[in-house]
């Protein structure tokens, strides 16, 4: 009975980490960043569109080591709205701060590290730039 106990308890608490654990984006094979107007419009069209094998896997080391924020948020409309790997996120940049939101859970955001903020920036500059 002890062993059963024992047993069920570690498939419950398995069950409950990786249920809890944040999604992350793993094979991609392209990325696209649209300009938005608000949460709801967005152009039909890519502003730009990634294939470069080096640059999809920094911005996807980017987006999976966003940290959480506490508490429900009330958010401006973003600048961006960003599909990588499936799933659609919602992007807020500047050189100093970067935000990202999943469409799908619009009261939570997550942070971009300084590293990632620059990154990004320095992609998009890279890119009006031609």
């Amino acid at each position: 009975m002890n062993k059963l106990f024992s047993t069920s308890l570690f498939f419950i608490t398995f069950i409950l980490l990786v249920a809890c654990s944040n999604e992350k984006i793993e094979r991609i094979e392209k990325i696209d960043f649209y300009k938005t107007e608000s949460f709801s419009e967005t152009e039909k069209s890519p502003l730009i569109e990634i294939t470069d094998t080096q640059i999809i896997n920094n911005l996807r080391k980017a987006f999976n080591s966003a940290k959480k924020q506490p508490g429900i948020v009330d958010m401006i409309s973003p600048e961006y709205k960003v599909n990588i790997g499936g799933k659609s996120y919602f992007l807020w940049i500047s050189e100093k701060s970067g935000t990202i939101m999943n469409v799908e859970d619009t009261h939570t955001i997550y942070s971009l590290s300084n590293e990632s903020i620059k990154s990004i920036n320095e992609l998009m500059t890279s890119k009006f730039d031609k």
